[in-house]
């Protein structure tokens, strides 16, 4: 589904400025969970929980940006220190490593197989492409985690 948000003001800042703005996820992130709890009939959940919004029945929801740089949904502690994972194989050994990385391949299924995801294109605001698609699909279409920017129109048709 495409909407077109292009009817934002901030007290006499140009629009383009605005526009550019909303193109980082990070500055749009929070009201685009309000917007699309709003437009999907869901609860907005306050708070750095592990999900943004939960449905009428109860289901868990996450809302990610595709921007720029595609669609990262991997689990928050499966994106923060890349030298963790060499740490522990120099610190603890192979067998240390190869624990750690098990543990964040279950997680990051535990995570998308119980929770539905609704992801929206910034990187080409006002015009937001929005999909709302099941945690299990999305991890099977995307087993790494990530949509590159390249297979934006495949993901959102």
């Amino acid at each position: 589904m495409k909407v077109n948000l292009g009817n934002i003001e901030f007290n006499g800042l140009p629009k383009e400025l605005l526009y550019n703005i909303f193109k980082d996820g990070r500055a749009s992130s929070k009201l685009m969970e309000h917007y699309l709890a709003n437009m999907f009939g869901m609860t907005h959940i306050k708070g750095d929980l592990s999900y943004d919004l939960l449905d009428k029945t109860g289901c868990k929801v996450e809302v990610k940006a595709f921007s720029k740089y595609g669609c990262d949904f991997r689990p928050s502690m499966q994106k923060g220190d890349k030298g963790l994972a060499k740490r522990i194989r120099i610190n603890e050994g192979q067998e240390a490593y190869e624990t750690h990385l098990a543990i964040l391949k279950i997680s990051f299924n535990e995570v998308c197989d119980n929770m539905d995801y609704i992801i929206y294109d910034i990187s080409t605001f006002p015009m937001v492409d929005i999909r709302k698609i099941n945690g299990k699909e999305l991890r099977t279409l995307y087993p790494k985690g990530k949509i590159a920017y390249k297979n934006k129109e495949d993901f959102f048709g």
